[in-house]
């Protein structure tokens, strides 16, 4: 199962970059896809490290985690870089310049990160549920059209069949 949702993510993530460009993303592709990844709380993280780590059409240029446990245990797990890290989402997207980023919180954090994210520019793609109540979800909403960014919820079915919802300003997607 982690396979599957690792390979969701790093086409997600490619999807986002190469068809819906932010205000700060440049418009063609060279080179691997530059993400973030922000929260080392949800499992499915492991299973995109597994993944994105041997794949050259990505590059993790910023992992964002208060955590100094997570962020040791997956730093030697999976031999990342500490420079990688950082314990604040505006200092990670300001230095490292990701075009989405992809989100291992608690949903409880989803709308915070997409807000900041918005300002920035940069798509974002999280696990299921997309918020923690209505009011949150429509902040999502807000944000996402503010910021002209996509935000996607991964979501496996029972038949492994991927929806993705998205919230644009763009209807023609």
């Amino acid at each position: 199962m982690h396979r599957y949702m690792s390979i969701v993510c790093v086409s997600v993530a490619w999807f986002l970059a190469a068809h819906c460009p932010a205000q700060s993303a440049p418009a063609k592709m060279s080179g691997p896809l530059p993400v973030g990844i922000v929260g080392l709380v949800h499992g499915h993280v492991e299973g995109f490290f597994q993944q994105s780590l041997r794949n050259r059409n990505i590059e993790i240029v910023g992992i964002v985690e208060p955590d100094g446990q997570l962020v040791s245990k997956y730093a030697a797990q999976y031999g990342l870089d500490r420079r990688l890290f950082s314990s604040d989402l505006e200092e990670m997207l300001t230095r490292a310049h990701p075009q989405a980023v992809l989100v291992y919180t608690n949903t409880y954090d989803h709308r915070r990160v997409v807000e900041i994210c918005a300002r920035h520019g940069v798509h974002v793609m999280m696990e299921k549920p997309l918020a923690v109540s209505f009011e949150d979800a429509l902040a999502i909403e807000k944000a996402a059209r503010t910021g002209k960014i996509q935000v996607l919820v991964n979501y496996e079915s029972g038949v492994r069949q991927q929806m993705i919802l998205f919230f644009t300003s763009d209807t023609t997607l």
